[in-house]
């Protein structure tokens, strides 16, 4: 099973500064349902190679002598390059650096299948731009050669097509933002079973499986966990009735930008 994230398993993004922050990592869940974060190759510089738990969501289309350093080696997405070196790039040639592109996904007054990224870029020609979906496609283009890299080898049924396939969205994601994520996984040559779901349910599975065998001792006393977005996170937390939830709320956070109610699964 695969799931694919914003994070390191927390859930979280933060508000400043966001393309920067923005990480998607791979889990794989095996044996007795723990879960295992996926190391995944990417440039560091134009000529280093490095594994990291997370791939900022960056794209670089190098220069013709960063190129031909990089080409041919198995890490560029077509004639771009993911992850760390795209982000170290952003600084340096801006107009060279696709980012942000799931926050374009959900920009209602932008054509998200439009090629215009790098946003302002008068480095590239407007035919060597991309769109937010194919950006995004590239992406998950690099994750699932991740995948295969690493597990295909092992034998039938390895191979990343044959895997249960989750990619987390924010719940801000409406119906339109959800159908531009479904192109680009489609774009990204992902299987058709390959589903969508919502981050704080995401988050919440999560939870579930880090306190699996602890002493819960609210467990037994209700069924759904109050699920809170404030400020700059997520936060989980089971509480004992609506008065101790809003006093956690208002003490601990001081202002509340959404609610959830998340069902435990049967």
């Amino acid at each position: 099973m695969v799931w694919i994230v914003d994070g390191t398993g927390q859930i979280q993004h933060r508000h400043r500064s966001w393309h920067q922050q923005l990480r998607i990592s791979v889990f794989t869940a095996h044996g007795r349902g723990e879960s295992e974060v996926l190391a995944i190759p990417q440039w560091d510089t134009a000529s280093t190679v490095t594994e990291s738990f997370t791939l900022p969501s960056f794209l670089y289309l190098p220069e013709e002598a960063v190129a031909t350093q990089i080409r041919g080696r198995g890490l560029s997405c077509g004639e771009w390059a993911a992850g760390r070196l795209a982000q170290r790039k952003a600084s340096e040639t801006p107009g060279r650096v696709a980012h942000s592109a799931k926050s374009w996904l959900c920009h209602h007054a932008a054509d998200r299948s439009a090629p215009f990224l790098p946003w302002g870029s008068d480095d590239l020609t407007q035919r060597e731009k991309i769109s937010p979906v194919f950006a995004l496609a590239l992406t998950l283009k690099h994750l699932r050669a991740a995948w295969d890299a690493r597990f295909a080898g092992q034998g039938q049924g390895f191979q990343f097509d044959t895997q249960e396939i989750t990619i987390t969205v924010p719940a801000s994601f409406g119906a339109a933002a959800q159908r531009r994520t479904l192109a680009a996984v489609q774009e990204a040559g992902f299987p058709d079973h390959t589903r969508l779901l919502q981050e704080p349910q995401a988050a919440f599975y999560r939870s579930l499986e880090q306190q699996d065998g602890r002493n819960d001792p609210l467990s037994h006393r209700q069924d759904s966990i109050r699920h809170v977005l404030v400020g700059e996170g997520r936060r989980i937390r089971r509480v004992e009735s609506w008065e101790s939830f809003w006093a956690t709320i208002f003490n601990r956070c001081g202002f509340l930008c959404d609610i959830r109610k998340v069902n435990r699964p049967a």
